[in-house]
């Protein structure tokens, strides 16, 4: 009853779950990502209607300036027609060119009876007769379909060339041949082909430029920005221009008014010019303007829609990591046996009701832990006296104060007073961490010389190296260092290292004890060519009572030994570690200060 009353409290007071903070934060996110395109968006339509207005500006201003210069055309083209006039009727012009005929061919029915070289005659002869078929093409072409493409075609570079050859060979043949026409005739008759042409050239070049100004004037019409009257008035200008022009080609009277009209066009098309350049220079700068503003709002609207994205991610990552950072750095010291992790609550969320059980479960383990200790304290004190007790009856036993001891009875009580040893050991050591851990267990720091010491320990276990054929290798990288600690206890950590490496190093294998200095610190290593400790196992090999049960080699021993040199050690305020490999080997080492002003 008691829990679920506490559970439905837990629930009432979760009011954020983690899932509605990470969903809350991502659509604030997505908000602002969503305001940075509506901005984008807006300003990228701003930037098409400019640039859509530049381009129809451009466009009228073009048209204007092509309405502008086709005036003049016209105009020219007008007073083209009205100083040629039609002189030359099709009737008379063919008739010239039939008399030219008739005298090539009578020339060429005489040169037929003569003797001589014919040669120079029938050169001449076939240039003329092309030359009247090219002028007889002009004429029925300039009637028929374009005068245009028919005087061009008459007053070109070939007819000019054709023309220059026979001028050129008249006089050469006139020596020879008695000839009836001469160059004058030619010239008669090029003449008179280009006077029927020339006006019926112009009348189409006039309706031609007067269709294309039509167009543009309709095109402007369309896209002009302008009042509607002005590309009308333009419209019908034009039209006027090209009325007053027919009635000039039907009666033959020029028309004053034409002029007129054509200069109010030329000013009207003029005032559209300056207003559309105007404009278009009022939107040009619009859009600088609008690309300036835009680009700004890319250069910083961009970073601060990412800063305030950052912002907002990493204030969701930090709610929601930070507890857990917090957790999991307690959960570590609490592998190590510290119980006082316990954190602060920090949110009303999971992690919050996580926190609450881990909080009591630190307690409830340090409970059990200090129950533990307590127990451990009392039973090794109670066992003190009576191991001592046994210790003296066996040892009296060996001495034979109550009698002869037989051969086999002497070897139980040896095996009997190593058992009491080893259990008397245990005991201390228990003692010793119990104390340690209450702060009641006291140094002795001495000034020692390190090198000596050193080789002193190691010397007492040179029979067990010699016993299990292991290799001993000692490497000391100075000649003479005096350093302040307790020896006994120190002597305690190497004894218990070597030990360690001794029980993990198989026959032919070799450990390797090392000491530098650093400087302020004194390095002691302890390297051997073991089973080596799984990575999983490192980190707690230190705690009390662990031993590594997944070795190729089973460990003996109580799991103490490591955790009375971690204790000594940082009672001496050094550090203490291990780093090993699975199957090649493993290395202890700790580091102390070598004065205790240093610490």
């Amino acid at each position: 009853m008691v829990d679920s009353k506490k559970e439905f409290q837990r629930s009432m007071r979760r009011r954020f779950p983690i899932a509605l903070k990470i969903f809350l934060g991502f659509m604030v996110i997505m908000f602002f990502v969503m305001l940075g395109n509506i901005f984008f968006r807006a300003r990228l339509n701003t930037l098409d209607n400019l640039i859509q207005s530049t381009s129809a500006g451009m466009r009228r201003v073009a048209l204007s300036q092509n309405l502008r210069k086709s005036l003049p055309l016209i105009r020219r083209a007008r007073g083209l027609f009205n100083i040629s006039g039609i002189t030359t009727s099709r009737d008379h012009a063919e008739s010239v060119l039939s008399q030219l005929d008739k005298k090539l061919d009578d020339d060429k029915t005489r040169a037929d009876r003569l003797r001589g070289d014919r040669e120079p005659f029938d050169s001449l002869y076939v240039n003329v007769s092309q030359f009247l078929v090219i002028s007889r093409d002009a004429i029925s072409v300039a009637e028929d379909s374009s005068a245009i493409t028919a005087y061009n075609n008459f007053t070109g570079k070939n007819t000019r060339e054709l023309l220059a050859k026979i001028n050129e060979t008249i006089p050469e043949v006139a020596k020879s041949h008695r000839l009836s026409f001469g160059t004058r005739d030619i010239s008669n008759c090029y003449a008179t082909v280009d006077s029927f042409l020339k006006p019926l050239f112009e009348k189409e070049r006039f309706a031609r430029l007067n269709h294309e100004f039509h167009a543009r004037a309709e095109s402007l019409a369309v896209l002009s920005a302008l009042d509607n009257k002005v590309p009308v008035l333009i419209l019908t200008m034009g039209s006027t221009l090209d009325s007053l022009f027919n009635i000039e080609i039907e009666t033959g009277i020029i028309q004053t008014r034409w002029d007129t009209v054509y200069w109010a066009l030329g000013d009207t098309l003029e005032n559209i010019l300056v207003r559309e350049l105007a404009l278009l220079g009022n939107t040009l700068e619009s859009s600088r303007r609008a690309v300036d503003s835009t680009t700004n709002l890319y250069k910083w609207g961009i970073p601060s829609l990412l800063i305030f994205g950052l912002i907002i991610a990493f204030s969701i990552a930090g709610k929601i990591a930070s507890p857990i950072a917090r957790l999991r750095s307690a959960t570590h010291k609490a592998r190590r046996g510290e119980w006082d992790a316990e954190i602060e609550k920090t949110t009303n969320d999971e992690i919050g009701d996580l926190t609450d059980d881990f909080n009591a479960m630190i307690v409830e383990l340090g409970k059990l832990d200090k129950m533990k200790s307590r127990f451990l304290a009392s039973i090794t004190h109670d066992l003190k006296s009576p191991i001592g007790r046994v210790r003296g009856n066996i040892v009296n036993l060996q001495d034979g104060l109550l009698g002869p001891v037989t051969e086999g009875q002497a070897e139980l009580l040896d095996m009997m007073s190593r058992d009491v040893d080893k259990l008397s050991r245990l005991i201390h050591d228990i003692l010793d961490l119990q104390k340690m851990r209450a702060g009641a267990f006291k140094l002795d720091i001495q000034d020692v010389e390190v090198k000596s010491f050193l080789f002193g320990v190691l010397e007492q276990h040179s029979g067990e190296f010699f016993e299990k054929e292991i290799e001993l290798g000692v490497k000391i990288d100075f000649e003479k260092l005096d350093a302040q600690f307790d020896p006994k206890q120190i002597e305690r950590v190497i004894d218990n290292l070597i030990t360690n490496a001794l029980k993990f190093t198989t026959p032919g294998g070799k450990i390797i004890v090392e000491s530098v200095r650093n400087i302020t610190e004194l390095i002691v290593k302890v390297y051997d060519t073991g089973v080596g400790i799984p990575k999983e196992h490192v980190e707690r090999i230190f705690g009390e009572f662990y031993q590594v049960e997944d070795t190729a080699k089973p460990a003996k021993g109580t799991g103490l030994g490591l955790a009375i040199s971690k204790q000594i050690i940082e009672e001496h305020s050094g550090r203490i570690w291990a780093e090993s490999m699975p199957g090649a080997g493993t290395c202890f080492g700790f580091a102390i200060p070598v004065s205790r002003l240093e610490v």
